[in-house]
């Protein structure tokens, strides 16, 4: 399987999944107001 990964680096993934969900979202949100 794949070796795990420190918390760190999950928690900056994590960080970077929301950071890109929420500039997606508010690229839309744009676009439909």
């Amino acid at each position: 399987g794949e070796p795990a990964l420190p918390d760190e680096e999950q928690e900056e993934r994590a960080r970077r999944c929301s950071f890109v969900q929420e500039l997606l979202l508010s690229t839309i949100f744009e676009d439909t107001l």
